[in-house]
């Protein structure tokens, strides 16, 4: 019997850092957060180091600059994205019928360590905060 995949959506479809040059315009994950890694870098680590390696992002402006820096990663374009907002990310991601899928904002910072934790939560939906439980 074969252990199922997990999948891990990345939202992305939120506006990002505009600039009056759009060609240095980019996805608020591509802000540089060390001189050589970004923030979706490090999420990218995180889920490999999980052993998470289905990994979807669903962006909308300036997909092309995540195609051109990560070209293995499987990115899809959402449109509507300023109409539809990134709820709408989801049905574009084209999930396959898997167990367990994350949903990550991209602009979310977080460590293998976190989604060990998360994984390891014993309900339907299980979520992750910093900080106290907010439902303390």
């Amino acid at each position: 019997m074969s252990t199922p995949s997990i999948q891990a959506v990345i939202l992305g479809s939120a506006r990002g850092i505009r600039r009056l040059d759009a060609s240095q315009s980019l996805p608020v994950f591509l802000e540089r957060i060390t001189p050589d890694e970004t923030a979706l870098d490090w999420t990218l680590y995180a889920f490999d180091n999980a052993g998470v390696l289905d990994v979807t992002l669903v962006g909308g402006q300036q997909i092309q600059k995540i195609i051109d820096g990560h070209p293995s990663l499987n990115s899809r374009y959402h449109s509507q994205w300023q109409d539809e907002g990134e709820v709408s990310d989801i049905i574009i991601a084209d999930l396959e019928d898997t167990t367990d899928c994350y949903f990550i904002r991209a602009s979310t910072l977080f460590s293998s360590e976190a989604l060990f934790d998360l994984g390891n939560q014993r309900a339907d939906i299980a979520y992750g905060y910093y900080g106290q439980d907010p439902n303390v």
